[in-house]
């Protein structure tokens, strides 16, 4: 669990290590180390209690991104800029013969998006986009940049050429403006499971709990372990 102040005593020493924390990090002189190279209590427990924090803050992050992402409908769902799509084509299958660029996924799998700016994507980059027909729901596809144009039947802007890895022929151009993001990580497999979960909210927060108690019951183990190991 983390710790918490207990009286403002505590408070004055945790401001004390941070101090020494800021002087290490600058290397302004401090007091004394201990004999024997050992830490200052003082400044280990303040930071014990950083490290806590800081734990809790990532995983509290997390959970609540997943649990963002797997209870909503909307393809346009982020957390900090990041888009989770599951892959439901064959189109970026990497080629048998192993003529096709790395980065490439399956069907089923699960692609991590991230925001970016028309004018940051470059050739070979993955990206995400959305193609619409009028009256209809946006459709995400999510193919390799094979060209950039800046001029399209004599117009200016910023267009993309696409191409799947496993097609044969490039996709129609599509502006800047369609721009999702670009492909910065796959998880094999975990497509489905996303579809399994969006499809049942229940199952999302019952995954999310177990998750939850297994982190504290490891911490929790590895706090009795550390205990037993000094008592010895």
């Amino acid at each position: 669990m983390v710790d918490v102040f207990a009286d403002w005593d505590d408070l004055d020493l945790a401001n004390s290590d941070l101090d020494a924390l800021l002087r290490l990090m600058d290397g302004t002189p401090g007091p004394p180390a201990l004999a024997g190279g050992a830490m200052n209590p003082r400044l280990k427990k303040a930071m014990k209690v950083l490290s806590g924090i800081l734990f809790w803050a990532v995983f509290l992050v997390m959970a609540a991104g997943a649990v963002l992402f797997a209870a909503s409908r909307n393809p346009k769902t982020s957390l900090l800029g990041l888009r989770v799509y599951g892959v439901k084509s064959e189109s970026m299958t990497p080629r048998a013969d192993g003529s096709s660029p790395p980065g490439g996924f399956r069907k089923n799998d699960m692609i991590l998006v991230a925001k970016c700016k028309p004018e940051d994507v470059k050739v070979k980059d993955i990206i995400t986009f959305s193609v619409s027909a009028q009256g209809e729901e946006p459709v995400f596809l999510t193919h390799r940049v094979a060209d950039i144009k800046t001029e399209l039947n004599g117009a200016q802007g910023l267009w993309f050429v696409t191409r799947g890895d496993a097609n044969n022929t490039d996709d129609p151009p599509v502006s800047g403006e369609t721009l999702v993001g670009r492909k910065i990580l796959t998880l094999p497999g975990l497509g489905g499971f996303l579809e399994k979960i969006r499809n049942n909210l229940a199952l999302a927060i019952i995954t999310m709990a177990c998750c939850f108690a297994c982190v504290c019951t490891f911490r929790w183990y590895f706090a009795i372990a550390g205990k037993k190991a000094k008592r010895h």
